[in-house]
């Protein structure tokens, strides 16, 4: 069941909220190198797999490195007229609770994608009120744009659910790392889905050619030079 619901109250403007100026004040920790070329070599070797398994690789290195509560992937999909979003990956503590699709206005992806640049929120309920009913409550959220050819098209995300905890600079420096290997799985994920699509299309005017009653020939203009012949265009 989906934990994304209305709170009774009133949203607070974004900027109430958005506090990635702080990244700059609070001291970053330092990197670990090792870590970071582990996750990275966990992604390599994921992208041989089904892009829902690069995708999960990419949101647990995110949760790992980045030592959040929760991380995801937030896909915009532009299908019927409306930006709404979908999660192709998740993890942690509300990865159960995200389901079907949301307008991209109502979550915090929305102010990634505005800025085109990573953005970091406190308490991002308080502005992105269908996030009221996730448990555990999001103490901060750091959201990171993924581009494909310059093009904003979805974000990679981690949230705290411990007030205590606090973003820093590293980790902003690290999810904008991994929402470039992420954005490499959405063009792995787009070639693969045009070549079935190219293949469905061969195999259906294959059908097509084997059993159309009439002759038929197809030809490349201008030149007319014959790419197929049916069947009984042949007889």
């Amino acid at each position: 069941m989906s934990g994304l619901q209305e709170r009774d109250l009133p949203p607070v403007p974004l900027a109430a909220v958005e506090i990635t100026a702080e990244l700059a004040s609070r001291t970053p920790r330092a990197r670990d190198a090792a870590a970071e070329a582990a996750a990275l070599i966990t992604i390599f070797q994921a992208l041989a797999e089904p892009v829902a398994t690069a995708y999960r690789a990419i949101v647990d290195a995110a949760l790992r490195l980045c030592r959040g509560g929760s991380a995801g992937i937030s896909l915009v999909d532009h299908q019927g007229g409306e930006a709404r979003v979908y999660w192709p990956a998740l993890a942690g503590a509300v990865a159960e609770q995200l389901r079907g699709t949301v307008p991209v206005e109502c979550i915090p992806c929305s102010a990634a994608l505005a800025n085109d640049s990573a953005v970091l929120l406190r308490d991002p309920a308080r502005h992105f009120t269908v996030l009221a009913g996730l448990e555990p409550a999001i103490a901060e959220a750091l959201v990171s744009p993924l581009r494909v050819d310059g093009v904003p098209i979805g974000t990679l995300w981690i949230m705290a659910h411990d007030p205590a905890h606090r973003f820093d600079a590293e980790d902003a420096r690290l999810l904008e790392s991994l929402a470039t290997a992420a954005a490499a799985v959405f063009r792995q994920g787009r070639a693969e889905r045009a070549h079935a699509e190219a293949l469905a299309a061969q195999r259906t005017l294959d059908a097509i050619m084997e059993h159309l009653p009439e002759g038929l020939t197809i030809a490349d203009a201008p030149d007319v030079t014959i790419r197929r012949v049916s069947r009984y265009g042949q007889e």
